[in-house]
């Protein structure tokens, strides 16, 4: 919970307040861990009170995920309510906005990979050709000296 619910402020409770809730939603998604974690509820509602957010913050930084989803689960989770979104709209674009980003980074990778895979069937095509002319190179150099050790044969009989 937010600071202002924790701390009993309820004249401070607003919009901004919901977002810290969806904050902490997104920062267990994230981390697998909720913002405060105590031994019972008294001490995670002490540490709420207190705003002590630096081990979520750590545990967001260390985490896998996307720095900008990183960003937005942080200004959501802001102590002070100014810092926070305006409002649930205002997320809902920033998330279509990383959503956006996200897939332009797959169709980059997936754009990238089909690169690699055709270089890699360009180089292997290429080892092939190389070895089969290689192949076709010697196959005619031991004919030529089949060849040329029967002329030599025969010309040793004739003589």
């Amino acid at each position: 919970m937010a600071r202002e619910q924790a701390s009993g402020a309820v004249d401070k409770i607003d919009q901004r307040t919901a977002l810290f809730g969806f904050g902490a939603i997104l920062c267990r998604m994230l981390t697998g861990k909720p913002p405060y974690m105590g031994e019972n509820s008294e001490a995670i509602r002490q540490l709420a009170a207190r705003a002590k957010l630096d081990d979520a913050f750590a545990r967001l930084d260390q985490s896998q995920a996307d720095p900008e989803l990183v960003h937005l689960c942080k200004r959501c989770l802001s102590v002070e309510k100014a810092d926070r979104p305006q409002s649930g709209e205002a997320v809902a674009e920033m998330v279509a906005k990383l959503r956006i980003s996200a897939e332009e980074r797959l169709r980059q990778a997936e754009l990238e990979a089909t690169r690699a895979e055709v270089t890699l069937t360009e180089q292997t095509k290429r080892r092939r050709l190389t070895y089969v002319a290689g192949s076709l190179l010697m196959l005619t150099f031991l004919v030529g000296a089949i060849v040329a050790l029967v002329y030599a044969g025969e010309a040793n009989r004739n003589a």
